[in-house]
């Protein structure tokens, strides 16, 4: 199995669920579905940390140069913000099972989270406009690389943000796994955007 087919694996989803059955012969309660988006989050958390702590030890080096951060991210930074206020919204919508709530503020979450991603697209190319190409320096490779990284998570969970939505229309579904899906949905947003706001902060700082 590919690196990318591993990441992009949502072992919280009941559809991921039923391949893990097929392959393992076991039936995964909602409780161990916790348990592997968990694992799933601790595994990334750890990915981007690894990432981290070579973009701070390759800073030593002379030939280091600072990127200029234009404007535009914290615009996204704010978008993304909002989008993971929107997931919380659908969250407590759909606790109280209203479900009709919980899609409109999905909805708006999700297309929040475009705009995120077309926004940090905007940036690189501003960036690459003025002359901070990927191979110029490590430091705008580095910074190309983080982000690249998290937008290909956002992009992973739309994925199933997709799937959740989806799932509001369709009245044969089980209310607690609708419910279970946009919760573990709404804190891998949540996730994300802390993940965001650290690498944000990160390379303001430096």
């Amino acid at each position: 199995m590919s690196l990318f087919n591993t990441l992009s694996q949502k072992p919280w989803l009941p559809s991921q669920e039923r391949i893990d059955n097929d392959h393992s012969g076991r039936s995964l309660s909602s409780d161990a579905s916790r348990v592997g988006f968990f694992v799933f989050i601790t595994t990334i958390a750890t990915l981007f940390s690894l990432f981290l702590v070579a973009y701070i030890g390759r800073m030593a080096y002379g030939d280091w140069r600072v990127l200029p951060e234009p404007a535009m991210l914290w615009v996204n930074t704010f978008i993304l913000f909002l989008s993971s206020v929107f997931f919380q919204k659908a969250k407590n919508f759909s606790n109280h099972y209203d479900f009709r709530g919980a899609r409109i503020y999905l909805i708006l979450a999700g297309l929040l989270t475009l705009i995120f991603l077309f926004g940090q697209i905007a940036v690189w190319k501003t960036l690459v406009s003025y002359g901070y190409f990927l191979s110029s320096n490590p430091s705008f490779a580095f910074f190309y690389l983080l982000t690249g990284l998290h937008m290909v998570h956002l992009l992973g969970g739309l994925s199933v943000w997709g799937f959740s939505v989806y799932k509001t229309f369709n009245k044969d579904i089980s209310v607690n796994e609708l419910r279970s899906t946009i919760s573990l949905s709404t804190m891998y947003w949540h996730f994300l955007l802390i993940v965001w706001i650290f690498l944000f902060g990160l390379l303001l700082a430096t």
